[in-house]
């Protein structure tokens, strides 16, 4: 949920998109409350500690960004990464070894559904 810091409007309909996204999303979607544009410090009507108490009321992760002077949006991107990772399911390592790659010229049929094999 991404909320200007300069604008009360976009705070106060957090709870609504929260309400909305527990009644039509899966119970384990990723969420974050991200106050947005706080290069604006001077227009801020929404204080940092709003937005965090905020967060910890739903009980999600809370950034203050600015999408316009670059500030946060990598920490972000790379914190969403993270915990929908932690949500995939464990993938068994596939070994590397003993894989051979042949690549055929397309004269011998017999070999021509296959590219790969184990030894």
């Amino acid at each position: 949920m991404v909320y200007s810091i300069a604008d009360s409007r976009s705070f106060g309909n957090i709870s609504g998109w929260l309400r909305s996204l527990a009644t039509h999303a899966d119970s384990d979607v990723i969420k974050m409350l991200i106050g947005n544009k706080c290069d604006l410090e001077v227009d801020r009507v929404i204080s940092q500690l709003d937005g965090e108490q905020m967060a910890a009321n739903y009980g999600i992760k809370f950034f203050e960004t600015s999408a316009k002077l670059n500030i946060n949006v990598d920490t972000i991107f790379f914190e969403m990464a993270g915990m929908i990772n932690a949500l995939m399911p464990a993938q068994p390592e596939i070994p590397t070894q003993n894989l051979q790659v042949e690549y055929f010229d397309g004269e011998d049929d017999s070999k021509r559904k296959s590219c790969c094999f184990k030894n």
